[in-house]
C-alpha cells in the first residue's frame, strides 16, 4: 500500500467513513467518483487520482491536502510524482506549496529544489483553466487546505435549502457570480452553487467564510447560519421567514424564543411589540411608513407581532418564561391611530396584566420618579445559565444587540430603579384604568372645543 493509499484509508477508518459515503458527498460536490474508485484509492490500486479527486477528498475529511497527497515531509513524494500525470504534478506542486505557507513552512521549496516545475513552465497548451486561483499568492491559503463542507443527511434537507436560498439571495444582492464568491471565500464556485442548491451543507468554519465574503461579519448572525445549517431550528415556528426577515431581526426571535425571562423599558411613545394590541399594532407601523401606503409591509409586519406574541405569552401562561415591562406614563398618554385604538391598547394592558407570568407596571409622570439617561431597551436571559444576559437597543433602522457584561449590568442596575421608581404590579390595573380615563376625558373635552 502506497502512502497516499495509507493515509486515505487510515484517515476514513478514523472518520468512520465508508466508500459509498464518501463517493456520495464528492459526487454532490460536483467530483463524480464511484465507490469502487474510492476503494481502489484506499488499497493503492489506483495510484494517479486527478489532483480535483484529492482536494476533494481531503476537503471532505478535514485533513490538509499537501499531507494527504506528500505526508510529513513533501520532500519525500520526489519518486512518487511520477506516477502522476504532469498536469497533476503540476497542481500537486501548487497544493504542496500552499500547504507549506499554511504550515509557514519556506514557500517555493519544492521547486526550489527540483521537485516540481512551476506552472507558466508545465501549463499545457490551450488549457482552458487560466490559472485564476494561483494558489502560492491566494488570499486566503490556509483555508484552501482545510475542510470545506460536510454532506448533509437525508433529514437536515429542509435545513439545508433554507440556508442555501438565504446565502443565494446574499451573494445575489453583493452582486456577485458562484465562482467570484467562492474566491472571495477560499472554495470552489461549484462548493457555493451545491450549498446554494441545497445539496450538501457547508462546515461551519467554510460557511463563516462566505458569510464574511457577503459582508455577514456579527458573530451572533453567523451562528444563526451556522446553528441553522445543522439542523437546530427544524420545527421552530419562526424558521419558515429564515429566507426573508432581516438577520438581525431573526437573531431576536430566536433570543426570544428561548429565553426565560425578558424584561423592557419603553418611553419613546410606543408600546412594546409583544404587548400590542392587533390595529395598535398595525397603526404603529403604517405610521412608519408615512406618507406611504405600505400595506403589504404592514400586513407581514403585523401577522409577525402577533406570532411573537402568541409563542411567548402562551409560554408565559405555562411559567417557561417571564415578561416584565415598565412603561412610562406618557407612552400611555401619546396617541397613535387615534383614541378608539389607544383605549383598546390600555384595555389591553389591563388584561394582559392579569396573565400569569405577565408582569407591566406604569412609571408616573411625578416628582421624585426615576427616568433613566437613554431610551427604551430590552433584557433577555437564556433558558440555558451557561449564556449571558444580552440587551436589544431600539434604533432607527433596526435593533442594537448589546453583549458587553459591564453595559449589560448597568441595563439591569436600570431596568431595577424602574421597577423601584414605577407603581407596585398590584397596582398596575388602577394605574391603567386611571390613565385610560384621562384619555377618555381629554378626547370629551377636545370634543367639546372643536363643536
Amino acid at each position: 500500500m502506497n502512502g497516499f493509499a495509507e493515509r486515505l484509508d487510515t484517515v476514513m477508518r478514523q472518520r468512520q467513513m465508508s466508500n459509498h459515503a464518501a463517493a456520495r458527498a464528492l459526487s454532490a460536490a460536483g467530483v463524480k467518483i464511484t465507490p469502487v474508485y474510492v476503494g481502489h484509492l484506499r488499497k493503492g490500486d489506483r495510484v494517479n487520482p486527478t489532483v480535483a479527486v484529492a482536494a476533494a477528498l481531503a476537503q471532505l475529511l478535514d485533513v490538509p491536502v499537501g499531507w494527504l497527497i506528500a505526508g510529513e515531509d513533501a520532500l519525500a513524494m520526489q519518486t512518487s510524482f511520477g506516477a502522476f500525470s504532469e498536469e497533476s504534478q503540476d497542481a500537486i506542486g501548487r497544493v504542496i506549496a500552499l500547504a507549506r505557507r499554511a504550515d509557514g513552512l519556506v514557500a517555493g521549496a519544492p521547486r526550489e529544489r527540483g521537485l516540481l516545475r512551476t506552472p507558466a513552465e508545465s501549463r499545457p497548451e490551450g488549457s482552458s483553466e487560466e490559472w485564476a486561483h494561483d494558489l502560492a499568492t491566494h488570499p486566503y491559503p490556509a483555508q484552501h487546505v482545510r475542510q470545506a463542507l460536510s454532506p448533509v443527511s437525508d433529514d437536515a434537507l429542509g435545513a439545508a435549502a433554507a440556508v442555501g436560498a438565504r446565502l443565494r439571495v446574499m451573494r445575489e444582492a453583493v452582486d456577485v457570480s458562484v465562482d467570484e464568491a467562492g474566491l472571495r471565500a477560499a472554495v470552489s464556485g461549484e462548493l457555493v452553487a451545491a450549498a446554494e442548491a441545497g445539496r450538501l451543507r457547508l462546515s461551519p468554519s467554510t460557511l463563516t467564510n462566505v458569510l464574511v465574503a457577503y459582508g455577514v461579519t456579527d458573530p451572533y448572525q453567523q451562528q444563526l447560519f451556522v446553528s441553522a445549517s445543522r439542523g437546530d431550528f427544524d420545527g421552530k415556528w419562526w424558521f419558515r421567514y429564515f429566507t426573508t426577515l432581516p438577520l438581525w431581526v431573526l437573531v431576536l426571535i430566536q433570543m426570544e424564543d428561548r429565553a426565560e425571562l425578558i424584561k423592557s423599558y419603553h418611553n419613546d411613545g410606543i408600546i412594546p411589540p409583544l404587548l400590542q394590541h392587533e390595529e395598535y399594532a398595525r397603526a404603529v407601523r403604517q405610521a412608519a411608513h408615512y406618507p406611504e401606503d405600505a400595506s403589504d409591509q404592514v400586513d407581514f409586519a403585523v401577522r409577525l407581532v402577533l406570532e411573537r406574541q402568541a409563542q411567548l405569552l402562551g409560554q408565559a401562561e405555562e411559567g417557561t418564561v417571564r415578561l416584565w415591562t415598565v412603561v412610562d406614563e406618557c407612552t400611555l398618554l401619546h396617541t397613535v391611530g387615534g383614541v378608539d385604538v389607544q383605549i383598546a391598547q390600555i384595555n389591553h394592558l389591563i388584561d394582559l396584566s392579569k396573565m400569569n407570568g405577565v408582569t407591566i407596571q406604569v412609571n408616573r409622570g411625578a416628582s421624585g420618579r426615576y427616568y433613566p439617561r437613554g431610551g427604551s431597551f430590552q433584557i433577555l436571559r437564556d433558558v440555558n445559565p451557561s449564556r449571558p444576559d444580552v440587551v436589544w437597543v431600539p434604533q432607527l433602522s433596526k435593533d442594537v444587540l448589546v453583549d458587553d457584561a459591564e453595559t449589560v449590568g448597568t441595563y439591569a442596575m436600570a431596568h431595577a430603579r424602574l421597577a423601584m421608581s414605577a407603581v407596585s404590579p398590584e397596582r398596575t390595573v388602577s394605574a391603567l384604568t386611571e390613565v385610560r380615563d384621562l384619555v377618555l376625558k381629554m378626547d370629551r373635552v377636545a370634543r367639546r372645543r372643536r363643536s
